[in-house]
C-alpha cells in the first residue's frame, strides 16, 4: 500500500488547503523516457532497450560486453523492428499498468518467439 504524505514547514497554509497529488495517477515513464530511438557502440550483437527509467549504468554494463545497443522509447513497437538479438525492459518509476502499449509489445513478442 502506497501511502502519500504532506510535509508543511512554516507556512501559513492550512494542511486542508494544500492539494494532495498523487504521482502514481500520471505516466511517469512517459516523463523519463527517451522520446526518439539511439544507437550506441558497435558490437555485432544488438540490444534493443526499451527505456522505462533507463540508467545510465545499464547503458554501460550492454557497452562494456561489447554490444550495439539500440534505446527505444517506452511507447516503441520494437516488435516490427525485427533487427535486433536479444531485448532488455529497463525498470521504472510510477504503476506499470500505465504502460498498455509495453505490456502489448511485450505479448506480441512472447507469441512471435
Amino acid at each position: 500500500m502506497i501511502q502519500l504524505v504532506i510535509i508543511i514547514l512554516l507556512t501559513s497554509l492550512q494542511p486542508e488547503n494544500i492539494p494532495l497529488i498523487d504521482p502514481n495517477k500520471r505516466n511517469l515513464v512517459a516523463e523519463v523516457s527517451i522520446k526518439e530511438p539511439k544507437v550506441y557502440g558497435d558490437g555485432d550483437k544488438t540490444i534493443c532497450v526499451v527505456d522505462c527509467g533507463l540508467k545510465c549504468n545499464q547503458l554501460r554494463c550492454f557497452l562494456d560486453r561489447g554490444l550495439r545497443v539500440k534505446v527505444v522509447p517506452w511507447n516503441y513497437d520494437f516488435v516490427s523492428d525485427d533487427k535486433w538479438d536479444g531485448l532488455f525492459l529497463s525498470n521504472g518509476p510510477g504503476d506499470p499498468t500505465m504502460c498498455d502499449i509495453t505490456i502489448e509489445n511485450i505479448r506480441k513478442v512472447r507469441c512471435v518467439v
